[in-house]
């Protein structure tokens, strides 16, 4: 079975703060991301602070678009078109003036 690729956010629904990142393989980095934040080791500081002092409970983890995997090259990379497909999702959230970002 093919991974999941695309974009994700992770949010903090308390204060409506949110990490957008891509993967090609989005589950597995969403369970680093949330083992990270419960060992109290992510690199996003700000993000840890709030999990810390919010707790688990109000975050959640959503895929926000994907890219389908193109079967007939198997070893295309998809960096180029990950990249375009955060920034076009980031200027869409960034309409929300209501939504802030770990993103630095």
């Amino acid at each position: 079975m093919k991974t999941q690729m695309g974009v994700f956010i992770i949010k903090n629904n308390k204060n409506n703060m949110v990490y957008v990142d891509v993967s090609t393989d989005i589950e597995k980095i969403l369970n680093r991301y949330k083992f990270e934040l419960r060992m109290g080791s992510s690199r996003i500081k700000e993000m840890q602070k709030d999990w810390t002092n919010y707790g688990e409970q109000a975050f959640s983890f959503e895929v926000l678009d994907t890219i389908k995997r193109d079967e007939n090259n198997e070893n295309r990379n998809y960096s180029e078109d990950l990249k375009t497909l955060k920034m076009l999702c980031m200027d869409k959230l960034k309409e929300n003036e209501a939504i802030g970002f770990y993103n630095k």
